[in-house]
């Protein structure tokens, strides 16, 4: 989606730009409720959507600044991608391995 928003052009381009708001509002709404229970100080984004942070950033902010409790949002904003990006899941299941290997087989 990202890619084909971003190469301009009328017609191809809108179908994708429209699906990319669409796909920010309802993160910043899926968000706003962990940010009204946890009040984070930073809100961290890690998998393949880190590396796309740039085409949704202002759009999610947004949306957690016009839902979010002001006190609960605090300095969370703006949204950070994980400095491992798309990595971070593969190097956390690795470090939890690692941490508690499986049992072998008696």
């Amino acid at each position: 989606f990202t890619v084909e928003a971003e190469a301009g052009g009328p017609e191809p381009t809108l179908w994708a730009s429209r699906a990319i708001e669409r796909w920010s509002l309802d993160l910043g709404l899926g968000l706003t409720p962990l940010v009204h229970i946890f009040s984070p100080q930073v809100i961290v984004l890690a998998g393949g959507i880190s590396g796309a942070i740039e085409r949704f950033r202002d759009s999610v902010e947004d949306c957690l600044r016009k839902k979010c409790i002001p006190a609960c949002l605090g300095e969370a904003l703006p949204l950070r991608p994980a400095e491992l990006g798309d990595r971070a899941g593969a190097v956390g299941a690795a470090a939890l391995w690692i941490q508690h290997p499986p049992l072998s087989p008696s």
